[in-house]
Parts: structure tokens; C-alpha cells; sequence
């Protein structure tokens, strides 16, 4: 036999695919577990309310500590269609206020004949601070947004700014982005006047909260917000990761691709409500294209848990509801992309009705999937409950349909909904690959043919007819047989190579017993032993036997080989048959598929399997007319 190691074969580390796909879901779980228990730590920064009453807060009897951050809510002054600054006030050129709550939008002030203000226009909010106290030689302000543009005094001192402000929308120029700004502590009695200006979105004014405090606390205050997003971020983009590299090994997967997508739109999403980071990476966006990214991820982030869920847990609306929701995502998506922001935002209520019902559709089929007992289905279901709570209680507060003392809980509820995807991810990918597994059993379990049985079964009793003591060793044969083909439990179960080898042996017997000479098995093994898959080398020689030597008509032989190449093991199988036809050479060497049995479709499934379990290419010769060779190089696991 020709000498083997000098050939040149391809090996690499071995796939533990299920033990590592246990071990990553385990790691993003504690993963997402740690960011969360960190999001929710003490900054040490406390909120105080006091009472802002008829455009003043008074801190008579009240001392501002060090660590403490008052939230500017309450009632303000407000002059409609009035730019003004502390000169202005000064000299008495503003007419009489209308009173403002902060935060809400302007849209929600009455006039004084008792009509609601339109959304497009601009004015000043007006709040006079007395017997104001601190240590802290300087204070600080944070301004959530103001629709769409504005600048924030102390007296008469400008010490933020967003956009442009001006009468005219041609003099406006919006800006919805977080505003943080430091200054020297003002005395006992100062003026904060906001000039705001909308003439881009239906609704305008202060409708997120302002808070006020020393630049130690509004720092904490910040640093609060942004890690806080961050760790969101960071737990939303690990999902994204590990649901992208499934996909790319596992391109079936493509459950795994719509949860990627849907955690990309809710980091957009929610970082186009909170406006933390998306000035930060691209600080000239405009803000049309802001608005734009906050209505099209709220359908899509929605849109595509609805295909998540439909494809991991199959039901018979799958389709049904695929085809209704596309619909209407595409709608609100080309209504969002070229109708004008202007109305586009007048869509707010409208808009969220689909992605809610969505979110309803999404529990019902987790909640049926419960039910049946479907793995990780209890943390979908509590996920999906969890995240729809919070989003309609926010939508509720935002728009002061209710007042709610829990304020924004947006955080908590999408932090809540990560972690129990991150859970149910786990559960689901590794309940997958057991199924995969168990399936590739089924099919190689399989390949002991009925026909093949039949066969050997009429063999033996012929025989018996005339020997029956030959047909009797020949049914014990048979019995080794069956019981080496079926004698492991899953594919993980590494067997010695010499229960491979009398399965070889057993299946060698029947087949003489059935062609006598014309077949003739020969074995050069080395001694040598370790632990090899199941049924790894038998489907080869029978795929020799098969299409190798039965067409060819005079007798042939088959040469299983086993040969030590350092820590590894060459097994190999050949025959002196007809040859394969080069289209299938062709494929088992470019991974093409294979359809047939005719063509080789159990060498291709071998093939599968070495580069799942080894990394290893099967290696594959053939001579038209002369015979065949198939040969791998393994490393020797399990050696005794």
C-alpha cells in the first residue's frame, strides 16, 4: 500500500459545538446578570421635589445639600409668541403670564379665551428662584430636551443652548439633543428663562424633566445616565453578537438573525428617546433624520420580535399574522421615511397602537408555547409581560395620561426584557442543537437499510438449508451487527475503534455470505486504540461495497486501514471497483449538496460530520475503473 503520511491532510481543533453553545449561554446570562446588577447600584445622587408653585421656587427653610439634584417640576410662568431675557422683565416689557407645567408640552396650555396652544410657534418659560442656599461654588443645570430648539439663562447669563431660536421657521433651527451646563452659583435670588422655539414638530415646549443642582451632583447625575444606557447597550449588543454568530454557523437559524435585528432597533430607539449618545457619534445628524430613526425603530424593533417569535415557537397564524404585520410595518415605514415631520408626529398615538398590538400578539404565542411546555418559553413569556408594561405605563406618563410616581421605567422594563431573551436564548439554542443532534442520530441509525437486512436474513436461510451450523454463526454475526449499529446513545458518545471495527467485521460476513467471492475484505491495522463517533468508518465500506465493487463484474476487494501518524490516527477505506464519477468528486470536494444515494449521499453526510466533530476534511480519490479511496486524519481521543 502506497506510503500514507506523506500525504497532505487538513486538520484542526475539534467541535464541541453543544457543551460550547452551554457554556457562551451561561456566560451571556451572567453576563446580562452583572450589567444589570450594576445599572441598578446607588449612584448617590438624591432627587428632591420641592414645590413649584405660580412660576417660584423658594428654598426658604431648605438647604441644598451637596449630593442632591432638585427636579424642576411644577408650575412656570410661560409667555406665548415672546422671546424675552432678564432685561425684559426688568423693565416690565412682557405681558401677563400663562402658567405652565413643566414637563409637559406647550400644546397642553390654555390661552387666555381658553383654547389650547398650537404645537408651531415659540415663547420663554420664566421660574424665579429665592432664598436659594449652597456650599458648592458652582451649580449645574440638565436639560433632558426642549422640542425643538432653546436657550437656558441664570438672570442674564446664557449658559446653554440647543439649535437655533428665532420667530420665524426660517430663523429655527431644531435641535432635540441632552444638554448638561456648569456656572458660577448664583445669590439668594435668580431668574432661570428659557426661550424655546418649534416650528418642526407638532408638539413643543419642556416635556421632559430639568434638573438643578451642584456640579457635583449634576455630574453624578449625568454619569448615572449615560453608564446606565451604556450597560443597556452593552447587554443589548451581546445579544446581537451571539445571535449573529448562530446565524453565520447555523444559516437555518434565521430566528437568530430577527432577534439581532430586533435588539439593533431598540438601541436605536431608545437612544433616539434619550438622545445620549446618537449627537455624541454623529454630532451634525439633523433632526428630521433623529425623528425619523425614533418612529421607524418603534415599528421595526416590534416588526421583527414578531418574526422571532413566530419562528422559534411555529404556530398556524404564523403566516397569517407575517403577512398582516409586513403590511403594515411597510405602510408606517413609507409614511415615516417621506411624509414631512410634521406629520409625522402628529402619527404618536396612531403609531403606537401597532407596535402595542404587536407586543399583545407576541405574548399570546409565548403564552401558548408555555403552555405546551416549550423550552424557554417561560422566560419569553415573562420577557414580552415585563417589557409591555413598561412601555405602555410610559407612553401613559409621557403623554399625562397618567401621573406616575415611578416616572420613566423604560430602563428597567428593556433591561428585564434582555435578560429573559438572554435566558430564553440559552435554553432555545441548546435545546436546538439537541435536536439537531438527536435528528443526524436518527438519520445515521437510518442508514442500516431494511433492504440490506432483508437481504442478509435471505442469505442466512438459504444457508441454513444446507449448513446449519455456518447459518447459525452467521445469525450471531447478524446479532453483532445490529446490536454495534444501535449501541450508543447520542453522537457526543465517543465508542473504542474496535467496537467500529467489529461492526465492520460483522457487516464484512453477511455481505460474503451473500456475493461469496466476488467480494474480499482485508484489514492492516495498526495496534492502536482509542475512541472514535459512531458509525464513522462502517457507512464507508459500505458505500465501497455499494458503489464500488457490485457494479463492477468480476470479483474486488476492500482494504480497511488504520495507521498511527503521531498523536493522530489515518483511517481509511478502498476498494478496486469501478470508480466514482467525477460530478461527484466534484461535489464532495466543494461541499456541494448531495441528493442522492446514487451519488454518495452517505460519503457526503461522513464528510459533515468530520468537519462538525474534528474540523478534519475527508479526503477522497478515485481513478475511473480502478477503485476508490476515502481517508481521514483524527486526533487519537480517549486513548487507553
Amino acid at each position: 500500500m502506497e506510503k500514507i503520511s506523506n500525504r497532505t491532510i487538513k486538520t484542526l481543533k475539534p467541535n464541541t459545538a453543544p457543551r460550547v453553545a452551554a457554556v457562551l449561554s451561561l456566560m451571556l446570562l451572567v453576563f446580562v446578570l452583572l450589567l444589570f446588577l450594576y445599572a441598578l447600584r446607588d449612584s448617590g445622587t438624591q432627587k428632591a421635589a420641592l414645590h413649584l408653585q405660580d412660576g417660584q421656587l423658594d428654598f426658604a427653610e431648605y438647604d441644598l445639600q451637596q449630593t442632591e439634584v432638585i427636579q424642576l417640576n411644577g408650575q412656570w410662568e410661560f409667555y406665548w409668541l415672546q422671546l424675552l431675557e432678564q432685561k425684559d422683565f426688568n423693565h416690565g416689557k412682557h405681558v401677563k403670564p400663562l402658567s405652565a407645567t413643566v414637563p409637559d408640552t406647550w400644546n397642553s396650555i390654555k390661552s387666555e379665551d381658553g383654547r389650547n396652544l398650537p404645537g408651531f410657534g415659540y415663547g420663554t418659560y420664566r421660574l424665579r428662584v429665592e432664598n436659594f442656599s449652597s456650599s458648592a461654588p458652582f451649580s449645574g443645570i440638565y436639560v433632558s430636551s426642549i422640542a425643538t430648539s432653546f436657550k437656558l439663562y441664570i438672570n442674564d447669563h446664557l449658559v446653554s443652548s440647543q439649535g437655533l431660536v428665532g420667530t420665524e421657521p426660517s430663523a429655527v433651527r431644531p435641535r432635540h439633543a441632552r444638554a448638561v451646563a456648569y456656572f458660577p452659583t448664583p445669590g439668594e435670588s435668580f431668574d432661570l428663562i428659557i426661550q424655546a422655539a418649534n416650528f418642526s414638530y407638532p408638539r413643543g415646549g419642556i416635556w421632559e424633566d430639568i434638573y438643578f443642582g451642584s456640579e457635583e451632583a449634576i455630574n453624578s447625575l449625568l454619569y448615572e445616565r449615560i453608564s446606565r444606557q451604556l450597560i443597556l447597550f452593552g447587554a443589548l449588543l451581546m445579544i446581537v453578537i451571539f445571535s449573529l454568530v448562530i446565524h453565520i454557523f447555523r444559516k437555518e437559524a434565521i430566528s437568530s438573525l430577527y432577534l439581532a435585528l430586533t435588539c439593533i432597533f431598540l438601541i436605536i430607539l431608545y437612544d433616539s428617546l434619550n438622545l445620549s449618545m446618537i449627537y455624541d457619534v454623529f454630532p451634525d445628524i439633523s433632526f428630521d433624520t433623529v425623528v425619523r430613526a425614533w418612529f421607524l425603530s418603534t415599528v421595526l424593533a416590534p416588526y421583527f420580535l414578531v418574526l422571532f417569535i413566530n419562528e422559534i415557537f411555529p404556530t398556524v397564524y404564523a403566516r397569517f399574522s407575517n403577512i398582516i404585520f409586513t403590511v403594515f410595518t411597510l405602510l408606517f415605514m413609507l409614511f415615516y421615511l417621506f411624509f414631512p415631520i410634521r406629520q409625522v408626529g402628529l402619527d404618536l398615538y396612531f403609531g403606537n397602537i401597532i407596535p402595542l398590538l404587536e407586543l399583545l400578539y407576541t405574548i399570546l404565542i409565548a403564552a401558548l408555547a408555555y403552555k405546551l411546555r416549550m423550552k424557554g418559553s417561560a422566560f419569553y413569556l415573562a420577557g414580552l409581560l415585563i417589557g409591555f408594561i413598561t412601555i405602555t405605563h410610559d407612553i401613559l406618563h409621557i403623554n399625562h395620561v397618567i401621573k406616575s410616581p415611578l416616572g420613566e421605567i423604560l430602563f428597567y422594563g428593556l433591561f428585564a426584557f434582555t435578560f429573559c431573551l438572554a435566558a430564553a436564548q440559552g435554553f432555545h439554542f441548546i435545546d436546538t442543537t439537541e435536536q439537531a443532534t438527536r435528528a443526524e442520530m436518527r438519520f445515521l441509525q437510518s442508514q442500516i437499510r431494511p433492504h440490506f437486512v432483508h437481504n442478509a436474513l435471505n442469505a442466512i436461510i438459504s444457508i441454513s438449508r444446507k449448513d446449519p451450523d455456518r447459518s447459525r454463526k452467521l445469525l450471531v454475526e447478524f446479532s453483532h451487527y445490529l446490536r454495534n449499529s444501535f449501541d450508543f446513545k447520542d453522537l457526543d458518545q465517543k465508542i473504542p475503534i474496535e467496537q467500529e471495527i467489529n461492526l465492520i467485521r460483522s457487516y464484512a460476513v453477511l455481505e460474503r455470505a451473500r456475493f461469496g467471492d466476488k467480494i474480499a475484505f482485508n484489514f492492516e491495522l495498526d495496534d492502536i486504540s482509542f475512541r472514535i463517533p459512531p458509525l464513522l468508518l462502517q457507512p464507508l465500506v459500505e458505500n465501497a461495497v455499494i458503489h464500488g465493487l457490485r457494479p463492477k463484474s468480476g470479483p474486488g476487494e476492500i482494504t480497511v486501514y488504520i495507521k498511527k501518524e503521531g498523536a493522530h490516527a489515518l483511517l481509511g477505506v478502498k476498494d478496486d471497483g469501478v470508480g466514482m464519477p467525477e460530478a461527484v468528486m466534484h461535489k464532495i470536494k466543494n461541499q456541494q449538496t448531495i441528493v442522492s444515494n446514487s451519488e454518495g449521499i452517505g460519503l457526503q453526510n461522513i464528510a459533515q460530520r468530520l468537519r462538525n466533530i474534528y474540523g478534519a476534511t475527508l479526503q477522497v480519490t478515485s481513478t475511473a475503473g480502478a477503485g476508490s479511496e476515502v481517508f481521514m486524519l483524527i486526533p487519537m481521543q480517549g486513548v487507553k
